[in-house]
């Protein structure tokens, strides 16, 4: 599917595309993973979690990874 509510941000010198909130909203989580894996996050050759914006490190363990999921789990209670 394509999306239309894409926003360029430069951070640090680099175009990032990013989805404004309308568009974010109206993306089914079917189509959520795919745009999570090629936006929001990734794992790089040090099996560090990084941000894909701005390039820094979210998680450098698995431990740290865990706490992540507990947070975001957090997040999602509040969402609901």
């Amino acid at each position: 599917m394509t999306y239309t509510g894409w926003m360029s941000v430069k951070i640090d010198g680099h175009e990032n595309e990013v989805m404004d909130i309308p568009t974010l909203s109206a993306v089914p989580p079917s189509d959520f993973k795919d745009y999570a894996e090629t936006h929001l996050l990734y794992i790089d050759h040090h099996d560090v979690i990084r941000a894909i914006v701005g390039d820094y490190p979210v998680a450098t363990s698995a431990a740290q990874a865990d706490e992540l999921i507990k947070l975001l789990e957090e997040f999602k209670r509040r969402m609901t």
